[in-house]
């Protein structure tokens, strides 16, 4: 929760007096959510930009897309494709699943939190 100035804030008051802090987690969007919005009314990767990052071997984000229920039919590369603006980045971790932030490429987030928000 280091890199989390807000959410290291937040939770249950210890003995000590600080508190116990949380971990935020992003918002879950359902990919059928997000192709029909990504391109809607030109926002994304123009006046908002976008980073979407994701493990080469996340098979959550990224299932066959012969499933056969569109809402369990996932693409990182697809959804990426959707957004219609230039300012927008794709970033594939080698050696990587579904769960970065918990796996040994975790450090490899660091840089790229850190360039999103401008720091």
């Amino acid at each position: 929760m280091d890199i989390d100035p807000i959410g290291r804030t937040w939770g249950e008051i210890q003995p000590s007096g600080r508190p116990l802090g949380l971990s935020r987690f992003r918002n879950a969007l359902w990919w059928g959510w997000n192709t029909e919005a990504a391109a809607r009314d030109g926002v994304l990767g123009g006046s908002v930009p976008v980073l979407i990052v994701y493990g080469e071997y996340d098979t959550t984000a990224n299932a066959t897309p012969d499933s056969g229920d569109p809402l369990l039919t996932f693409s990182v590369p697809a959804l990426y494709d959707a957004i219609p603006g230039s300012h927008r980045l794709l970033v594939k971790v080698d050696c990587a699943g579904h769960q970065i932030v918990w796996e040994g490429q975790h450090k490899n987030l660091v840089p790229l939190h850190n360039s999103s928000r401008g720091a």
